[in-house]
């Protein structure tokens, strides 16, 4: 089963992006609720898949997963549209490309 320690989508996650609940789920001290969903063939054989290839010992594991990431994947989309929101909140202020371009490289 993936870790954060060596999947790469975990490892490029920073820790604050994650909300608390999230941390607490990886650790595996969430309390289980049995919840029965329905999948589709792609996804049952995705499982299925990864359940024999010896990455996860259970399609319950297989969906946990997927849930995080999408949790995780979530919680950056939220982060960015409020720094979005934040930035065209934000005042403009007059800029000068010719003024920068002489201040950064010198006057041609």
């Amino acid at each position: 089963m993936a870790t954060p320690e060596t999947d790469p989508i975990w490892t490029s996650i920073s820790p604050v992006a994650l909300p608390p609940t999230t941390k607490i789920w990886y650790l595996g001290c969430m309390t289980s609720k049995n919840t029965s969903i329905a999948l589709g063939k792609p996804f049952t054989d995705f499982a299925r898949r990864k359940v024999e290839s010896g990455e996860f010992g259970s399609t319950s594991e297989v969906v946990r997963e997927a849930m995080r990431r999408y949790i995780a994947e979530d919680s950056r989309r939220e982060a960015l549209d409020r720094a979005l929101e934040e930035g065209l909140a934000s005042p403009v202020v007059p800029f000068d490309i010719d003024e920068w371009f002489a201040e950064e490289f010198g006057a041609r």
